[in-house]
């Protein structure tokens, strides 16, 4: 009987560390150290894994540039995410998507956006 106290919170100790939640991969986060410019785009070397980038638009000029090369059949989500900054209520990027491909139509005819209401 008394081994089996003292052996008891051991095992309960054990199976709380078994059964916890295992720790979760979180996506890849890269600062805009220098300017993404057309001629230095930042290049993201697998889109399928989640990426975050962090840049900051210094005018309404400013355009940032990343390159990824996509295959067929890959699901690639793109979006911005913009702090809430007071002033900064009506700030809203765009996002312009340029394809290098010989059948432009297919790539257009593959792109899916997101309903209004899932935005």
């Amino acid at each position: 009987m008394k081994i089996a106290r003292l052996v008891t919170p051991f095992l309960l100790a054990a199976l709380c560390f078994l059964a916890a939640p295992r720790s979760a991969e979180a996506h890849q986060p890269y600062f805009e150290d220098e300017d993404w410019s057309a001629d230095s785009a930042y290049r993201v070397t697998d889109p399928t894994i989640s990426t975050a980038l962090y840049a900051t638009l210094e005018s309404h000029t400013d355009v940032d540039y990343v390159t990824f090369t996509g295959r067929g059949g890959q699901r690639i989500l793109l979006g911005v995410t913009i702090p809430q900054i007071a002033g900064q209520e009506n700030f809203a990027p765009t996002i312009a998507l340029i394809a290098r491909t010989s059948n432009p139509r297919r790539c257009q005819s593959a792109l899916q956006r997101r309903p209004a209401a899932a935005r």
